[in-house]
């Protein structure tokens, strides 16, 4: 397995460099919300994860979180 992936729990491999995943609190803290509001976001499947690690925490690709945001402008 190359240094730039990872496999969580045998199921999937997953390609990301670790410098682009950020953590809820960066995303949020970029979007200029508070960290409840984009967990709400989560739970309200407004937003999706780029990776859920096996403690819960989610982990985020800033371009997974743009698109999305683009998805939703363009539904609304």
């Amino acid at each position: 397995m190359a240094d730039d992936e990872r496999s969580l729990e045998g199921t999937h491999t997953v390609r990301f460099v670790a410098d682009e995943l950020l953590t809820s609190g960066q995303v949020a803290k970029r979007l200029g919300i508070n960290p409840s509001t984009l967990a709400r976001y989560v739970r309200e499947g407004k937003l999706k994860p780029s990776l859920t690690l096996p403690s819960g925490h989610h982990r985020w690709t800033w371009e997974d979180v743009l698109e999305q945001l683009r998805t939703q402008q363009g539904e609304n």
